[in-house]
């Protein structure tokens, strides 16, 4: 592998275990103002952000679905089982940042989570402070698919694009990092693999534990 500067890390479904539970929660949120929310259309919104969120619903659940309202339940749900219970860590994640701290390799998260949600879902699970650079959705214009994001993390901490890699469990973030030309590896987890991404990523890994044998 070439010389790798910064590993850049999306957050749900790749870190943390949260994405099934945020599942949960949007159909409970929803059912709360009378709507269904199907598990097809949430996997529609995996790695995507806020606005490409409402965007996705409503276009699927109509102009009349409450979706701030549904949104505003669902963030509270998550949070009181995060405060109850911690935040789900994925196998794999504190060896890999120790690892990477060990080889002097700097680390990144880029989440499409919104600042609010995802610093306290970071800080509950002890790993907010290891990272060089946290960069939330609601920090650049364009969420995934659109690079921006990636482009930010290589920014902010001062590594050339090139000598970077992503670690990705959405198609909406394989696409994005792809876009930059950054090398991304796929860690499956709700998210298959979209045929029209399999050549858009470099390797498919079971685990992040996968990424210390990589490197």
């Amino acid at each position: 592998m070439e010389k790798v500067e910064l590993v850049i890390f999306d957050m749900d479904g790749l870190m943390f275990d949260t994405e099934r539970l945020a599942k949960t929660c949007w159909q409970e949120g929803a059912k709360e103002f009378g709507f269904t929310v199907s598990a097809e259309v949430l996997d529609r919104t995996i790695g995507r952000t806020a606005p490409d969120t409402r965007k996705i619903m409503l276009e699927v659940l109509g102009e009349d679905f409450p979706y701030e309202k549904a949104r505003i339940k669902k963030d509270e749900l998550m949070l009181d089982f995060v405060e109850k219970n911690g935040t789900p860590v994925k196998p794999g994640l504190y060896e890999l940042l120790d690892f990477l701290e060990e080889k002097k390799i700097k680390k990144a998260v880029a989440t499409s989570t919104e600042k609010l949600r995802a610093e306290k879902l970071l800080k509950k699970a002890e790993v907010f402070s290891r990272f060089d650079a946290v960069i939330f959705g609601d920090m650049v214009e364009r969420g995934k698919p659109f690079p921006d994001i990636f482009q930010k993390a290589a920014e902010v901490c001062g590594c050339d694009e090139k000598n970077c890699i992503v670690l990705e469990d959405s198609p909406a973030g394989v696409e994005a990092a792809w876009r930059c030309k950054m090398p991304v590896y796929f860690i499956e987890d709700i998210a298959k693999p979209l045929s029209d991404t399999k050549e858009k990523y470099k390797k498919a890994l079971d685990s992040l534990k996968d990424v210390i044998y990589l490197l």
